[in-house]
């Protein structure tokens, strides 16, 4: 679904941020969120949301491979959005490269 599909990408963006940020180019995603803690890229609370969030958008990304149909509210849809650009945004306040 499109809906799918935009999680999927969230997913991406914020893998690949990590990806950069933290100097790992092949790293998986609970590499990235152990990586993120033990770097404290986030704050703590922050670290602990990053790790349940991309085991969220990871049922999307089974959804689009598997073409399963993956039934998002737009509530839900915008609440994961919001949890992206939240962790996004403490990574760009913590600094660092990006």
């Amino acid at each position: 679904t499109d809906r799918a599909l935009i999680l999927l990408e969230l997913k991406q963006t914020l893998e690949a941020n990590l990806r950069q940020r933290l100097n790992m180019p092949s790293a998986s995603s609970g590499g990235l969120v152990e990586a993120a803690r033990q770097r404290q890229l986030l704050p703590a609370r922050t670290a602990l949301e990053l790790d349940g969030l991309l085991r969220r958008l990871a049922a999307a990304e089974v959804a689009v491979v598997s073409s399963r149909r993956l039934n998002v509210s737009e509530r839900a849809l915008r609440a994961l959005h919001e949890s992206v650009q939240k962790v996004l945004n403490e990574m760009e306040k913590r600094g660092g490269p990006a």
